[in-house]
């Protein structure tokens, strides 16, 4: 038992016993990481490894995902010199569709299959999409194994190469323009040091034990051998840091180690400490060679913030921190548990309470955020406005806002906010683009093999050249989709059939849409994107409607707008309060209010929204919406306001994270005048954004955003010229990674020297 740094209880650990220098060192490492005393390397040429759980072509559950391929794929675009690079490293996720297949004598790795049926034969037939892969060499992980009492085991970690987003020349050969991945993967079997074949922890194994949770066949599942998403991700920095080793000692020939390391959130945290504290002690015992603990020592450190609120903790169980502390350090624990100390200020009053002094824990557990924040030698939160909020409320900040004050406001100024960019050529509506939603839409709506829904007279328009002509007829071709989707779902609901399908609305018997033969006078208001609590659809989207509601009760029914609302349902509470507080509960008031005229308006209401129970297309949707819903309770940088604003479709905001640096109020979007902390609910007067010299303008983020939501519409229907103008001047917004001066050429700088160029 040993008592971590700062800690007045103890834990379980093993002993090795290194040097008082090496201590030393890693007594001071989290200090010298936060305060920027750590000397930034001369750098002739980059070659940085993006260290993520989740990409965007491979596996992705959010913006993680996104950034973690943009950001490679426009760094190596545009050096494509074969020197500079930045190289993907992830774990290769297994299940029953996703594995490695080998076809004319070549390997694959399969990451994607569904059954489907041919329209015409209403054949069944695997779809699959796959990456050719060439193994580069193996590293034995060890693993500590509770059953083995103070023991480890080695895990077999194969590493595969493939090259992906490249282009071609004219001769059909990859170009030197795309991106490098190493695939980490936990094969079945192993053999063992007798020469025999043994069974193999299959850590990245994404088979879920329940299959019908949510998380089934993403990183966060908890799966059939016992692996949760936390041991999963410490695994993976463990292997990525036996990997660097290895490849600096020369046994791994065909790899070379990086001289800078991103880590994409909690996810590779604890390869921070690995760096700080196991190389540390690794070389102090003569377990690696001297040069390879220089080149850790010397090695920089980035960790990209994308959302503090997710931590990759322990809390409070036991057994997990110790099997994470002993898979991480193995015999070095003692050691390093006691002198892990995180930022140690020369004024008292500025040192961490006592939860945040160790810098591997929060409160009694492991956080591999607070590790991989406290490591390392920049934290990027992934807007400016996010990296404000992190050191002004521990709300936001998780809390994690003394660290973050430390690194703001501290003497080396270590928080580097960037806010993330998004290519708009994937997101602007060109005639490749529109073409490929209007295919992708139609397979959406094939059931068993036939058409659901009467395509022959729809066909949507390219208007990147701010053409709302052919946007407004988008919107009347998409709300004709809609039409037929809403008959659609009576007839099948009648019949007994609720699905599962796409486009499930949720009562389309009280959804009526059908008096609108021309949607030039009739704004449509749009969500898609993940229905939970963080995207604020159940709080403070629900709070703005009622008040909404008791604005327009008297309102001719022509004069109301449509809402249509759907999405990936991560939050099942989240979605039941719009379909039963909102939607349903409109539905009832409608029934008993005593006014007639109110009725009638509570009626009204409920049948302009269409609630869509679950997949909705956001290229769709967005190329019919002129306005475009983001109530979030935070969003530290946000994606879908960029998809929307790139097609015409203004955002109504919530002044949070990145929706303050990417739309400007009454410019290219709306957003709240006032953001309130969210300590209570999200009704707050602790103001966030907004004048705070002045007295809060609104009771709740639910008040200040029906105000935005109104004044949106104001707009819309008494100065249509001018939303017109808004819409073009969204659509020319350029928030691509390689504009110039934008968040590529600010990442070059960070890791070349340390510091974002003005």
């Amino acid at each position: 038992m040993v008592k971590p740094a700062g800690k007045n209880f103890s834990v379980d650990a093993f002993r090795n016993g290194i040097s008082s220098y090496a201590q030393w060192k890693i007594s001071t490492a989290a200090t010298d990481r936060i305060y920027g005393r750590h000397p930034w390397p001369q750098m002739d040429h980059i070659n940085a490894w993006m260290v993520t759980a989740e990409t965007d072509k491979f596996m992705s559950v959010g913006g993680l995902g996104k950034v973690a391929a943009d950001l490679p794929n426009s760094f190596n675009k545009q050096f494509k010199n074969g020197e500079d690079k930045m190289i993907n490293i992830t774990p290769m996720y297994t299940d029953k569709n996703k594995k490695i297949i080998s076809k004319d004598g070549k390997m694959f790795y399969q990451y994607a299959a569904k059954k489907v049926k041919d329209p015409k034969t209403n054949e069944e037939h695997i779809v699959s999409k796959k990456i050719e892969i060439t193994p580069v060499g193996t590293v034995n992980v060890p693993v500590y194994n509770p059953s083995l009492n103070s023991k480890t085991e080695d895990t077999l970690v194969n590493i595969y190469k493939a090259y992906a987003d490249y282009t071609k020349d004219d001769l059909g050969y990859p170009k030197n323009d795309g991106t490098y991945y190493y695939f980490l993967d936990t094969p079945a079997t192993r053999v063992d040091e007798n020469g025999k074949t043994v069974k193999n922890a299959q850590i990245f194994n994404v088979e879920d034990r329940d299959p019908s949770n949510p998380n089934n066949g993403t990183p966060y599942a908890n799966n059939i051998f016992g692996t949760d998403e936390i041991f999963r991700m410490a695994f993976f920095s463990k292997a990525v840091y036996e990997m660097m080793k290895n490849a600096k000692e020369g046994k791994l020939k065909d790899i070379e180690a990086p001289n800078s390391v991103l880590l994409n959130d909690w996810h590779a945290g604890s390869l921070a400490a690995m760096i700080n504290y196991t190389a540390n002690a690794e070389a102090d015992t003569g377990r690696m060679s001297k040069e390879a603990g220089v080149y850790f020592d010397k090695l920089p450190i980035i960790y990209i913030a994308h959302n503090v609120e997710h931590q990759g903790s322990t809390n409070n169980d036991d057994n997990k921190r110790t099997s994470i502390f002993a898979t991480l350090f193995g015999g070095y624990s003692v050691d390093i548990l006691q002198n892990a100390y995180n930022w140690r200020p020369a004024d008292d009053k500025y040192k961490p309470k006592e939860t945040d002094a160790c810098a591997l824990m929060k409160g009694n557990g492991f956080s591999s955020a607070m590790t991989g924040m406290s490591l390392s030698d920049r934290v990027v939160p992934v807007s400016e406005h996010y990296g404000y909020e992190l050191t002004a409320s521990n709300v936001k900040a998780n809390g994690l806002m003394d660290l973050m004050k430390a690194r703001a406001f501290g003497e080396g100024h270590t928080m580097t906010p960037i806010t993330n960019g998004y290519s708009k050529a994937l997101i602007a509506p060109t005639k490749e683009h529109m073409d490929k939603v209007f295919n992708e839409t139609k397979l959406d709506f094939t059931l068993n093999g036939l058409q659901s829904i009467d395509f022959s007279n729809i066909k949507l328009l390219p208007y990147e050249d701010g053409n709302l002509e052919n946007k407004l007829h988008n919107k009347n071709a998409v709300m004709d989709i809609f039409k037929q989707t809403i008959e659609r779902e009576k007839r099948l609901m009648s019949q007994g059939d609720y699905g599962p399908r796409k486009y499930l609305l949720h009562d389309p018997f009280h959804t009526d849409i059908s008096s609108i033969k021309d949607f030039s006078n009739t704004p449509v208001i749009a969500y898609s994107g993940r229905v939970d609590a963080q995207k604020g659809l159940d709080s403070i989207f629900k709070d703005a409607m009622w008040k909404f509601v008791s604005h327009n009760l008297y309102t001719p029914k022509e004069k109301l707008p449509v809402f249509v609302i759907g999405g990936k349902i991560a939050n099942t509470e989240s979605y039941n309060s719009l379909a039963y507080d909102l939607k349903d509960e409109l539905m009832r008031k409608s029934k008993t209010e005593s006014d007639p005229v109110k009725r009638q308006g509570y009626k009204n209401i409920a049948e302009r929204i269409i609630l869509i129970n679950g997949f909705v297309r956001t290229d769709l949707v967005a190329a019919a919406a002129d306005l475009f819903l983001v109530p979030s309770k935070f969003e530290p940088c946000g994606l879908t306001q960029l998809e929307a604003m790139a097609k015409g479709a203004l955002p109504i905001a919530t002044s949070t994270g990145g929706l303050v640096n990417t739309i400007k109020d009454n410019v290219d979007g709306f957003r709240t005048e006032e953001f309130y902390d969210i300590e209570d609910g999200w009704r707050t007067t602790t103001k966030l954004y907004g004048d705070k010299n002045k007295p809060n303008k609104f009771a709740s983020n639910g008040d200040a955003y029906c105000e935005a939501m109104e004044r949106a519409l104001n707009v819309y229907y008494n100065d249509h010229n001018r939303f017109e103008q808004m819409q073009k001047t969204a659509m020319q917004n350029d928030f691509s990674w390689d504009k110039k001066g934008g968040a590529l050429d600010k990442y070059i700088s960070l890791i070349k020297t340390g510091r974002i160029s003005a």
